[in-house]
């Protein structure tokens, strides 16, 4: 196409071509032509200044990008340095010391004295581009950083302010671990987390901020890194405080940022006809998105759709910026909420653990696992360097989790699973072991530790028997568990009162059924949901709660989406036992499969991810049983994009979820024994150890496998949801005695006085 514009162009005299050649040296480059590319690069320079001059600032992106060439291609540094110099010329010149075209080409040639080690000229250019970059920063001393204020770019701000820490990190360790070098190699992260919150806030989709997340995540890492550094060689619990603020901002950003402007809405003084106005257009927005995405999944997508829902959607967002205009004017206190970036910090953190609490968060990297403990009275880190066996171990035990060939290389398979189980044992729960027996484990996991249940990690290595899994010593049987994307989501999450009767909602939608079913092997609820098959098992457990809790139950044509929206938010408990439908090309448009309503011409049975995020939801727990309603895309600095997240934005604190497909006759089962427990007071995680438990260790050598009895984890407030129906009675025994006791008082003390 680019040489097709290049010929018409030429074709209608048009003399300036340079970006076309500019753009078609940089397509050549990519396609790794360097003959051709060349080639372009030098015509894109020189048609430039015919047309222009040598001092145009349309040469600046040419010279540079013909410099990162040299560098890149030919390694030819001194040519490299050459263009650059040129383009720093004619960006001084043109728009001035201070610009960020200025800024920008002083951080190439500090790039290129890095990639040669010469450190010393590195830091010289990175500081003139900091100085570049801050309207009211001009010291050239390497110790000195800028103030994030009066910034001309915060996201070209970013990147000298990265590499300057990692020199100055390298330089310390290279001079005995020189304390005020890495301190200003921490001083500068600590910038950079700061540019980043800066530039989330600036940005108005969720696009842009899943973008940054995945891109600046490991800046977060290094800064978690840099700050224990700085821990261990001064004994500061500033910096010992750090490690966990940056663990903290680098999880689930995303998810928290849109559950403080949700909170911001509801708390910040914003009328009540405002935030309905506010839902109303959210609704509708992400209606045409989904008729936008759909439409474009067709070969052939109708092109007067398109043009019809995205001027719609443009008019929509338009609407929603002028309302969040108003709401940030006019309401302060929705203006603060909203743009609020604290975290909690470990002091808040231990206050709010109980005593049986402990909270294990990890941070993970290709070559660092970075682990952190804390308690209601003990907060410590650590730290350890990994290689790919870690990585390669995770895969192996989430891979004999989620397939279902047992009866291959039975022996092979359990000593993998055993080998790679224990290993991850002893990289992340055996620096702890001696602190958390018999406690109740809230874990933060990180990257693919987000797809594997920590309970299924065995302590030690079993001598070789025939498969016998139900005898290994899990995780499960010392520790109750429970997950959360981050602390700091535990403090914004509404807490709900605990009750003796709870209204249960459930729903066990129908689907039609198949000619044949082949019911030689176990069935997984996800093969039944690729056709959308009857689950036999859903009954059975929907069935239980109906006959055991206080409860509304919809079955078959009853448990469609539009009763689910209807009722949702007037009950505590929300069962939903039904197919997923997992998108992970885009998240958002993952479904809940309700009975679909032939006559329905609103909703069509499919419950989005995005329309659960607009739910109002007051239930205390969700529990998803489902295939896969714990799993999704694993978006680096954000988490897994589950369907849980929308129940938890929308306002569920706590929800069972799986983390792969479910047998359904083992889940049924152990979703009736989880109830039980609830029921009689347990705490969600204690109540869903109990279950698992009970069914380990009555299952037979098939069904003793993790893959049948560990896909159900619990994520968010694991508080008891019933009173516990024993100290009721003995409160109410108490409250009788006391009552006949005073009434037993009165009545001797007007006898005496008779």
């Amino acid at each position: 196409w680019l040489e097709k514009a290049l010929t018409i162009r030429k074709q209608n005299q048009i003399k300036d071509v340079s970006n076309i050649y500019n753009n078609l040296a940089i397509s050549y480059d990519k396609l790794g032509k360097p003959e051709p590319a060349e080639k372009y690069f030098l015509l894109a320079i020189s048609n430039t200044i015919d047309q222009y001059d040598i001092n145009h600032f349309y040469l600046i992106p040419k010279y540079s990008h013909y410099g990162d060439f040299c560098l890149q291609e030919h390694q030819n540094t001194d040519k490299a340095l050459n263009y650059y110099r040129k383009a720093r010329s004619v960006a001084v010149s043109t728009f001035g010391y201070k610009s960020k075209q200025a800024g920008r080409i002083f951080y190439r040639i500090g790039e290129l004295y890095q990639s040669e080690n010469k450190n010393d000229s590195a830091l010289f250019y990175y500081q003139q581009s900091l100085i570049s970059l801050v309207e009211n920063f001009n010291d050239t001393t390497i110790l000195s950083n800028p103030e994030i204020e009066h910034v001309y770019s915060l996201p070209l701000l970013l990147r000298p302010l990265k590499n300057k820490a990692k020199i100055l990190k390298k330089m310390s360790f290279k001079y005995n671990n020189n304390i005020i070098l890495l301190r200003t190699g921490f001083e500068c992260l600590e910038l950079a987390v700061k540019t980043i919150e800066q530039i989330r806030l600036n940005f108005e989709t969720e696009e842009s901020r899943l973008v940054l997340a995945r891109e600046e995540d490991n800046t977060f890492i290094e800064s978690i890194d840099m700050a224990n550094s700085m821990y261990k060689l001064t004994g500061n619990t500033y910096y010992k405080a750090k490690v966990f603020e940056y663990s903290e901002k680098s999880k689930s950003a995303n998810l928290l940022a849109a559950i403080r402007n949700s909170r911001a809405v509801e708390f910040g003084g914003i009328p009540v006809e405002l935030q309905k106005k506010e839902r109303t257009i959210n609704s509708e927005i992400n209606s045409i998105k989904e008729l936008l995405y759909e439409e474009h999944r067709y070969k052939y997508p109708d092109s007067v759709k398109l043009q019809t829902w995205d001027n719609l959607l443009f008019a929509l967002n338009r609407q929603k910026d002028s309302l969040t205009g108003v709401f940030e004017n006019d309401y302060p206190k929705y203006y603060s909420l909203k743009f609020s970036t604290d975290v909690i910090d470990t002091l808040e953190l231990q206050k709010k653990l109980n005593k049986n609490d402990v909270l294990l968060e990890f941070n993970l990297s290709d070559t660092l696992l970075i682990s952190i403990f804390q308690s209601s009275s003990l907060y410590m880190i650590h730290t350890e360097a990994i290689d790919s066996s870690f990585h390669n171990n995770l895969k192996v035990l989430r891979n004999n989790l989620t397939t279902r060939h047992f009866s291959n290389g039975v022996k092979m398979e359990y000593t993998m699973f055993t080998y790679a189980s224990n290993y991850l044992y002893q990289k992340l729960i055996s620096p702890f072991r001696d602190l958390i027996k018999e406690k109740h484990l809230i874990i933060v996991a990180d990257e693919y530790l987000a797809y594997v249940p920590f309970e299924i990690l065995i302590s030690n290595l079993p001598e070789w028997k025939p498969a016998l899994y139900r005898d290994l010593p899990y995780l499960l049987r010392t520790n109750s568990i429970s997950y959360t994307y981050s602390a700091t989501l535990l403090r914004t999450s509404h807490k709900k009162r605990q009750r003796f009767l709870n209204k249960v909602l459930a729903f066990a939608p129908g689907y039609p059924e198949p000619e044949q079913i082949q019911t030689e092997f176990p069935y997984t609820r996800q093969q039944y949901r690729d056709n959308l098959y009857p689950i036999p098992g859903v009954m059975d457990e929907v069935e239980f709660i109906k006959k055991t809790t206080n409860s509304d139950v919809f079955f078959d044509k009853e448990a469609s989406e539009r009763n689910f929206k209807n009722l949702a938010s007037s009950y505590d408990i929300l069962h939903l036992a039904m197919h997923t439908i997992i998108d992970d090309s885009n998240p958002m448009y993952s479904k809940l499969a309700f009975t679909e309503l032939p006559n329905d011409t609103i909703e069509n049975g499919l419950l989005n991810a995005s329309e659960i995020y607009g739910l109002n939801l007051n239930a205390r727990l969700a529990v998803l049983s489902s295939c896969n309603s714990g799993t999704g895309k694993l978006q680096k600095g954000e988490g897994v994009m589950s369907l849980a997240r929308g129940f938890i934005y929308a306002g569920c604190p706590g929800i069972i979820m799986t983390l792969w497909e479910v047998e359904d006759r083992s889940g049924a089962e152990i979703i009736k024994t989880f109830y039980s427990y609830l029921k009689k007071g347990y705490s969600i995680d204690r109540s869903l150890q109990l279950a698992k438990l009970q069914f380990l260790d009555n299952a037979d050598m098939l069904r003793s496998h993790p893959y049948f009895w560990s896909p159900y984890i619990h994520i968010g407030d694991h508080s008891p949801v019933y009173f516990n129906g024993i100290y009721f009675l003995i409160a109410l025994v108490i409250i009788v005695l006391s009552a006949g006791g005073i009434i037993l008082t009165i009545i001797r003390n007007s006898r005496k006085k008779n």
